[in-house]
């Protein structure tokens, strides 16, 4: 295992998970820009929580730094940071199951075999993880599905063991408003640059990995590579993965 990615995987295994607010230790910056709501009751009593600030992020949900096995993964998609629903503060304050498991994904830890990344898993097919991802994966998932015979569950599978997605900042929040100068003040921002300048670049310059840049590449700082797609800015705004797409293209590609 790569230095940067031991100091990644160590440093989100050491969070504690127990006492919300939840904050990498390095991250104290990120108070300023927070909003704080200890679970889903708390939530809804703020009498205004539907006009919530949209950019403002929820440290009393658990960071999401990497859905997926980034260890063994094929196809990462690297992202801004994880989006916000009302629905995750319920998930995470009644679904112990999605409480315990997403206490374990921070640990890089997998009970699920066969589905590492959990919003493809069937069993989750209730949360707004899977409503999103599936959706916008699901051109993809109906061309597996058409031509190699397979079963709907069958195709998630494929795409939960070959996919993953990584974020640049780890809180959720419903739009993205932090600036560069501050984002790269977080330890968690350096923590996931270095796992992706010094272990995935490589894998990618060695043909082991694809890496898909949807929006703000230049955050990134990578280099021109044959197996690093990023989209303009036209095609960021919708960051599809439809077949059209270069990141929808590659996908399919990599997986028939």
């Amino acid at each position: 295992m790569q230095n940067a990615t031991k100091n990644l995987l160590e440093a989100w295994k050491k969070l504690d998970t127990k006492n919300p607010p939840f904050i990498l230790p390095g991250d104290e910056e990120i108070i300023e820009y927070q909003q704080y709501y200890k679970n889903y009751d708390d939530f809804i009593r703020n009498e205004n929580f539907g006009f919530s600030s949209s950019t403002k992020f929820h440290t009393g949900l658990l960071p999401s730094p990497f859905s997926g096995n980034i260890l063994t993964a094929k196809i990462f998609i690297l992202a801004l940071n994880p989006g916000f629903s009302t629905r995750d503060y319920y998930e995470e304050t009644y679904n112990q199951e999605i409480i315990k498991k997403r206490k374990l994904r921070l640990k890089n830890i997998f009970s699920e075999v066969d589905y590492p990344w959990m919003s493809l898993n069937p069993k989750f097919a209730w949360t707004g993880g899977y409503d999103y991802w599936t959706k916008k994966l699901l051109p993809i998932i109906q061309e597996l599905r058409n031509n190699n015979n397979k079963t709907y569950k069958e195709c998630l599978k494929i795409l939960s063991q070959n996919l993953a997605v990584v974020e640049l900042v780890p809180y959720h929040s419903k739009s993205f408003g932090l600036s560069m100068i501050k984002m790269n003040k977080l330890r968690s921002v350096s923590l996931m640059k270095d796992f992706v300048k010094n272990d995935l670049l490589n894998r990618a310059k060695n043909n082991k990995a694809i890496i898909i840049i949807t929006r703000k590449s230049k955050y990134w700082d990578l280099p021109r590579h044959k197996n690093i797609i990023r989209y303009n800015n036209n095609e960021a705004r919708s960051a599809s993965l439809g077949l059209e797409s270069k990141g929808g293209k590659i996908i399919l590609q990599m997986l028939q």
